[in-house]
């Protein structure tokens, strides 16, 4: 059985594409360094999928984005797509454990915060609360850029 799971990408432009695809531009790695404090940045954008396998569909799924402690973005999943998800659950999922197979729906959102106001260092961080508990996504830590040391 897989696990629940929770995968998110920042980045600075999330655009779609002709023929449906979508491009996440600007991908930040963990890091996101500005020049000075107080800094604007002008957009953040959150791309989050979260994964569960088809034999536990959600009941609810929230989704926060977070400064520090602060909400900066809040996300629910509709619940036709949940209910949807749930009948097709219980439509598959013996179909496909009969025949060894595991598989997993997955949700995906995007949000973008613009402008985003960075007063200091902080932990922008992305969250899941469903009826199983929470899940956490990966951090992105905003910083200063090091100064290059005078000689």
């Amino acid at each position: 059985m897989f696990s629940r799971q929770i995968e998110n990408v920042y980045c600075d432009d999330i655009r779609q594409e002709i023929g449906g695809k979508y491009s996440l531009m600007g991908v930040y790695r963990g890091d996101l360094f500005v020049p000075e404090f107080p800094f604007k940045l002008e957009k953040l954008c959150f791309s989050i999928r979260v994964f569960t396998d088809v034999s536990e569909p959600f009941e609810f799924l929230n989704i926060a984005v977070l400064k520090d402690d602060d909400v900066m973005a809040e996300l629910t999943a509709p619940e036709d797509v949940l209910s949807n998800m749930r009948a097709t659950s219980q439509q598959q999922a013996s179909l496909l454990l009969e025949h060894g197979m595991e598989r997993m729906f997955t949700l995906h959102f995007e949000t973008t915060v613009s402008p985003l106001p960075l007063d200091g260092p902080c932990v922008i961080r992305v969250k899941a609360e469903s009826e199983a508990g929470r899940l956490k996504g990966a951090a992105l830590r905003v910083a200063e850029l090091p100064q290059p040391e005078a000689e």
